[in-house]
């Protein structure tokens, strides 16, 4: 009769700690979302500044090494100009000075090549056979306010 009064309570209980501990993984999951969404505004505007956006890609979780920890990554496929790389430079100077990594290499096809993206792919949806499109990868290993909560973060 004990062991009856015991389930009555433990299986509800237990039920709402696990819906509790869901609930605050998908909030904390769409938290590191807004941050990365405000990480690729801000580079997307960095760079508009600049140069042609065509495509841009983010993602973020556990991207590369070992153990635990929350990465973002933003790739931003450009089209560019016709003379020297000065803007290239320029936009890759000013990302340089509030983020981490910044890669920039010529696109060749839509799979995104980055040292940082050990644990995913990234693609873009396609590349423009007319002129030179340069691909832009900017890592940030840390962002203030991340939730390590998220589990793409493990």
């Amino acid at each position: 009769m004990k062991t009856r009064k015991i389930f009555k309570i433990a299986i509800p209980g237990l039920s709402l700690v696990i819906g509790l501990l869901i609930l605050f993984s998908a909030i904390f999951g769409l938290w590191n979302n807004v941050l990365l969404n405000n990480m690729e505004k801000e580079v997307r505007n960095a760079i508009d500044d600049y140069l042609e956006v065509i495509e841009v890609k983010s993602v973020c979780g556990k991207l590369n090494g070992n153990g635990n920890g929350m990465n973002f990554l933003t790739a931003v496929l450009v089209r560019a100009g016709s003379g020297d790389n000065s803007d290239l430079k320029k936009a890759a100077d000013e990302l340089s000075d509030k983020y981490e990594n910044v890669e920039c290499y010529i696109a060749s096809d839509n799979l995104i090549s980055s040292r940082h993206l050990q644990h995913t792919q990234l693609r873009f949806d396609s590349i423009p056979e007319n002129g030179k499109n340069i691909v832009i990868v900017v890592y940030q290993s840390q962002i203030k306010g991340e939730s390590m909560i998220d589990y793409r973060a493990h």
